[in-house]
């Protein structure tokens, strides 16, 4: 990653959206979307070397077509007990490849935004995107304000 793309995720706690980008957040899957906890989050992420790979899917993403970067919630550690210490936030670019809006999601009521799913795909992202720096505080992170 270029010194420019990478300055612009680093904030004094570590990395974070800047500038005129645009961030949402990726929290739900498709096998459980009104639960963030659970066991699984929809999407993994190995660390092979001073990157992270990236796969499966997000559903009810608000704007997910606008975000970017955008805050993806994956599992660090399938091994963790309990579960949700095993998860962590990356922040993906949407340009990125691998990185893919695949759908829109039909709502009732409130259509004034989109909500969308996004496919993950062997997507690339360097370690110093993993927010906050640490990983396994991703559940805590959505957390707080």
């Amino acid at each position: 990653m270029p010194h420019d793309r990478r300055a612009r995720h680093r904030g004094p706690e570590g990395p974070v959206p800047a500038g005129p980008r645009d961030g949402r957040a990726a929290h739900r899957h498709p096998a459980s979307p009104s639960r963030t906890r659970a066991p699984t989050c929809g999407a993994s992420a190995r660390r092979p070397g001073g990157h992270y790979v990236v796969d499966g899917t997000k559903t009810w993403i608000t704007n997910a077509r606008h975000a970017d970067p955008l805050p993806v919630l994956v599992k660090t550690d399938p091994s963790a007990s309990p579960a949700h210490a095993g998860m962590s936030i990356l922040l993906i670019d949407a340009d990125t490849d691998g990185y893919q809006v695949t759908r829109d999601l039909p709502k009732l009521g409130y259509k004034g935004t989109e909500s969308c799913e996004i496919v993950l795909d062997g997507v690339r992202v360097p370690a110093a995107n993993l927010l906050g720096g640490v990983e396994g505080r991703g559940l805590q992170r959505t957390r707080t304000r």
